[in-house]
């Protein structure tokens, strides 16, 4: 059965005098993309930024992304996310294994990436984020193509959803994340885990121990 989903995306802008328009200032905390890209395959890291992360019993690093990524036309993004790497915490034989927990619907905003809110609260939109941790992991979380980077959100665009979590755990391994890799999402993200399995068996990522 093929399921066609309409995303209704309203713009409104403000008016100034003499018909102007005002430009919105990007949200706190995203990292501006370069254009042009920087050459790289997907996954690699075009630009990262450390913050501060405090609720946890062991020294966890943070870091907020952005890494390259490509969508289901073939055509070549940053899409920025968040990364958590457990400092503290010694990194199980192998090394450090690599889970992904693409975020639920959270709106189609800039403003609504959850990387930004990570670096308030930590939490990753993910509520066994600690347990992860404390088990040596690195946890990457996605804020998906076009949120948190320009562009319109291609939202429950499955194939984009799925490449987006694939090369987030390709862009952790400049973190250490060498081990092997696991996806977990609820909700929206729940779908972006289902569309990471299924463009991993299609051939999107063969390098990655999914």
């Amino acid at each position: 059965m093929k399921v066609a989903v309409l995303a209704l995306v309203v713009v409104v802008g403000l008016a100034l005098p003499g018909g102007a328009t005002a430009a919105q200032d990007p949200p706190v905390g995203l990292l501006p993309v370069p254009d042009p890209l920087p050459p790289g395959p997907p996954g690699s890291v075009v630009d990262s930024e450390p913050f501060a992360v405090d609720p946890y019993p062991f020294a966890v690093e943070g870091h907020q992304l952005l890494y390259r990524s490509t969508d289901r036309f073939g055509t070549v993004s940053a899409v920025s996310g968040a990364l958590l790497v457990p400092t503290g915490v010694p990194a199980p034989p192998g090394g450090r294994p690599v889970v992904a927990v693409p975020h639920g619907t959270v709106g189609i905003s800039d403003g609504c990436a959850p990387s930004v809110g990570v670096q308030y609260d930590g939490g990753v939109v993910y509520d066994d984020v600690g347990a992860l941790l404390a088990g040596g992991a690195i946890v990457v979380a996605t804020d998906y193509h076009g949120l948190g980077t320009p562009g319109v959100h291609p939202y429950l665009d499955g194939v984009d959803a799925g490449r987006a979590v694939l090369d987030s755990i390709r862009a952790a391994r400049d973190f250490g994340g060498t081990g092997p890799a696991a996806v977990s999402g609820l909700s929206q993200g729940g779908h972006a885990t289902l569309y990471a399995g299924s463009e991993h068996t299609a051939g999107y990522a063969p390098d990655v121990d999914l």
